[in-house]
């Protein structure tokens, strides 16, 4: 189960890359398999943010004040889902005593 104060990175073998920041193209690369993922500019965004330095629910409140022109609900629970599935396909890593 995800807590809000948890702290988690980006594993080790993934590295995020942008042309632009703002435009474009998206890529996570995975360094062990080789395997490249094309992303988009909000899954992007919110793969930046997982820098182990930042909480889930400061990561969530960044989300939200960026993506704010949607609905809320929405995006909450696609972040939620999104996380899920990073954490299950080993891209993300919760940092040890990583938690405010």
């Amino acid at each position: 189960m995800l807590e809000i104060n948890e702290m988690w990175r980006l594993s080790k073998n993934y590295v995020l890359n942008a042309l632009d920041s703002e435009k474009g193209p998206f890529f996570l690369f995975n360094l062990e398999d080789g395997t490249i993922f094309d992303l988009n500019l909000t899954s992007y965004f919110q793969l930046s943010l997982f820098d182990g330095k930042r909480t889930i629910e400061e990561i969530e409140n960044l989300v939200v004040k960026k993506f704010a022109s949607k609905n809320l609900n929405v995006v909450k629970k696609d972040f939620v889902y999104f996380i899920r599935d990073l954490i299950k396909e080993g891209i993300l890593t919760k940092i040890k005593g990583g938690k405010r």
